[in-house]
């Protein structure tokens, strides 16, 4: 008896002692449509039950591609960082590094979809260019003068708070 069951199939799969089980022979006290309705019952359950399994293993599955997608990032990261790759990079320039047998996070991304690293490191390259951009503009409006981030600190004492402090409530 599966999820998928049909009373009839059911009844059919039934060998001849089985089919005269008290349970299972219309009597006085449960007719043919009560045990079919008992029946559905019982496979909506293992439909219920059957659908919950799925969901877990499709959860657990978006789990494990999210820490892959994760893992290589991290490794585009990594490489950003080791000057491998730069803002201005293109995926046809770099491909072969990153695919590389060293680098462990790119298979199991690209059995995600044969798009998807590419799709990652553009996106990757896309939001590194963009904060460069960014960064630059801020830090170039800033050494302009354009830019005023407000008086410097004042310069005093040790201590950081710029002299004596006063206590409320009392004076003294």
């Amino acid at each position: 008896l599966t999820f998928a069951s049909t009373w009839s199939s059911f009844v059919a799969s039934l060998k001849e002692a089985e089919r005269k089980d008290p349970r299972l022979v219309p009597s006085a006290s449960m007719s043919d449509s009560d045990r079919q309705l008992y029946f559905a019952d019982r496979v909506l359950e293992l439909q219920k039950a059957e659908d919950e399994k799925r969901r877990k293993i499709r959860e657990a599955r978006r789990r494990a591609e999210k820490a892959q997608r994760d893992a290589y990032r991290s490794a585009l990261r990594d490489m950003a960082r080791d000057g491998k790759i730069l803002p201005s990079s293109r995926w046809r320039n770099v491909e072969d590094a990153i695919s590389a047998k060293g680098n462990e996070s790119y298979g199991p991304v690209a059995a995600q979809g044969r798009d998807v690293p590419r799709e990652m490191f553009e996106d990757f390259v896309e939001d590194w260019a963009e904060d460069y951009r960014r960064d630059r503009s801020f830090l170039g409006r800033l050494c302009s003068g354009e830019l005023n981030l407000g008086p410097p600190p004042p310069h005093g004492g040790g201590g950081g708070g710029g002299g004596r402090r006063r206590r409320r409530g009392k004076k003294g």
